[in-house]
Order: C-alpha cells, then structure tokens, then sequence
C-alpha cells in the first residue's frame, strides 16, 4: 500500500476523500432528520 508509485497515491487521496464526503453528507442527512422530526412533533 506504501509504494512510491504516486498513481497509487492519488487513487489513495481519491477514496479517502470520497469516504470523508460521503460521511460528511450522511451525517448532515442524519442531522437534518432528527431535527425535522422533532420540529414535525412540535408543530403537529
């Protein structure tokens, strides 16, 4: 996995930052459903 082949790095950098974004926007959904659900039950 540590080569020095700089192709195999930036495939690397790729996922890692694919994995980081996909966190981030599955953490944001998850947020805003728990708060639109407790809205929901305050207004309703």
């Amino acid at each position: 996995m540590l080569t020095r082949n700089r192709r195999y790095l930036s495939l690397a950098w790729q996922i890692v930052r694919f994995v980081i974004f996909m966190l981030l926007v599955f953490v944001v959904l998850f947020l805003l459903e728990r708060y639109v659900l407790i809205g929901w039950r305050i207004f309703v």
